[in-house]
């Protein structure tokens, strides 16, 4: 039995197909309906005409299988090619009407031919649709001449044999008398028209009917074509796709909009509630404080397999709430070819004249590095966020401090140093703070993070939801486990509903 739970996930996934695939969706519908309706309005008006026949059954017929079955045997007779040539042979012999379409022959007039079958009222319902109703009209009276004089050939539903040759009518003008198969038909009783041939109006084509049912039909279609692309996309998808193709249970999962997010930007309407971000990024840090296995963690890497998956969003916004929190923080740009740490912690591009390379080469001091990042910022910013709310100041949690090493573009990594000078950084970055943070560039596409990777004490490896490609993402895993990681912890970006919203205003209490 299907729980509520299982009932709002699948739920949910649905909406997120819909979402995912709704410019195919849509553009398969306009396509489909588009087609339809250019051929609608190109295609010939149709004009339809009607006539009602009674047929003339004996009084003593009471049986309403033999009366449906002498209604069936008289339509057959009525849309057999015999009626149709006489019909046919009558209309070239008359003037001064529109004249015949020229690819109609007897079996196409059979074809076209709507015989409507009431055994109720021992009727037939006869329509013929032509492109101009006067003709359509003139063929239908044909046709009911045609039929009325076959019918009257029958004696009460018995045999009779006719020439086959036509009779004078025919050659005058007349009906023309029908061959003898078509005569000596068992079951078929005589006829008369009782409501003449008559035009009822345009039938063909029907736009809005058209394109509406092309419109359905578009959707559907367009729904089958994203289940299509869905089946062959290689997106990863949610925290479970994470989790299945990196290898492990994700630690922390981020919900939608905390990527990009700078820990000391002034907030604004659109943007990211920074108090939502704050709690995004303290599960993480609550991971890294807590948990047995990040007892010793004290030098984190963050990485992921391509750009622009949300490693520099994770490594400013940690950096931050570890100091906010009251530790001693040292964050390194170790991304030298792409550097944007120094964008998000709002520092000017001059402070990244001395960089981790000239370090790592020793052409200048961690000292000489390192640049003040004043934390009070973001708590500045959060009590003008607060203030503006009228829910009163928020006080800062700690007396901590952040430095950053920043670099500027076009310095490239020190190839030729080896593990040991990375290891001996290490230890006196961790000489000088309780937590050093790398901002590393995505491992699979250039290899500078490798020394670290070994070297830290766990790598922060980051998935983004939507975006990563799930054979990336177990590329990463697999590369992390050929250079010995010691400890490696999965964070997901980007998670629709990864928070509940409405724990967030727990954060901000309105006043009472």
């Amino acid at each position: 039995m299907a729980t509520p739970e299982r009932t709002s996930h699948d739920l949910s996934r649905y909406w997120g197909f819909l979402r995912r695939r709704v410019w195919i969706i849509v553009v398969v519908a306009l396509v489909v309906t588009w087609a339809r309706a250019l051929y609608t309005f190109n295609e010939p008006t149709m004009y339809r005409a009607e006539m009602k026949i009674v047929i003339e059954l004996p009084i003593a017929t009471t049986n309403s299988l033999s009366v449906r079955t002498a209604v069936e045997n008289n339509a057959v007779t009525l849309k057999g090619t015999d009626v149709a040539e006489g019909a046919i042979r009558a209309l070239r012999l008359q003037t001064g009407q529109p004249s015949l379409p020229r690819e109609l022959g007897p079996t196409d007039l059979a074809d076209d031919l709507r015989v409507v079958t009431k055994p109720e009222t021992a009727t037939l319902q006869v329509s013929y649709d032509d492109p101009d109703p006067a003709r359509a009209t003139r063929i239908l009276r044909a046709v009911g001449s045609a039929f009325e004089h076959v019918a009257q050939l029958q004696p009460a539903g018995g045999v009779v044999a006719t020439p086959r040759t036509p009779t004078p009518a025919a050659t005058t003008g007349g009906p023309p008398v029908p061959s003898p198969t078509l005569a000596s038909r068992p079951g078929v009783f005589p006829a008369r028209v009782f409501d003449e041939a008559h035009a009822v109006g345009k039938v063909e084509p029907k736009p809005v009917r058209n394109v509406a049912v092309a419109a359905l039909l578009g959707l559907l279609l367009g729904v089958v074509a994203g289940m299509v692309r869905e089946q062959f996309d290689d997106t990863v998808r949610g925290v479970e796709g994470a989790e299945e193709a990196f290898g492990q249970p994700a630690t922390v999962s981020l919900p939608s909009g905390v990527l990009g997010h700078r820990p000391f930007a002034e907030p604004t309407r659109r943007g990211l509630d920074p108090v939502v971000a704050e709690l995004a990024i303290q599960r993480l840090v609550a991971d890294i404080l807590w948990t047995p296995e990040s007892k010793d963690t004290r030098t984190l890497l963050v990485t992921s397999a391509r750009p622009e998956e949300g490693k520099t969003t994770v490594t400013a916004n940690l950096a931050v709430e570890l100091a906010s929190a009251g530790y001693r923080v040292i964050v390194v740009e170790a991304d030298l070819r792409r550097p944007m740490l120094h964008h998000y912690l709002e520092l000017d591009a001059s402070a990244g004249q001395i960089g981790l390379d000239a370090v790592i080469r020793g052409t200048a001091t961690i000292t000489s590095a390192m640049v003040e990042v004043p934390v009070w910022k973001r708590d500045a910013a959060q009590e003008r966020t607060a203030e503006g709310r009228q829910n009163g100041p928020r006080s800062g949690e700690g007396s901590g401090r952040l430095r950053a090493i920043v670099a500027r573009p076009g310095h490239p990594w020190p190839s030729e140093v080896g593990g040991e000078r990375v290891q001996e950084i290490l230890s006196a970055l961790r000489s000088r703070a309780d937590y050093v943070i790398f901002d590393a560039p995505p491992i699979l596409v250039v290899p500078d993070a490798y020394p670290l990777v070994r070297a830290v004490d766990a790598v922060v490896a980051v998935v983004r939801s939507g975006s990563s490609a799930r054979k990336s993402t177990a590329s990463m895993s697999r590369l992390l486990g050929r250079l010995r990681a010691q400890r490696v912890t999965l964070v997901v970006t980007e998670v629709e509903g990864a928070l509940e919203g409405g724990y967030y205003a727990y954060a901000t209490p309105r006043p009472s």
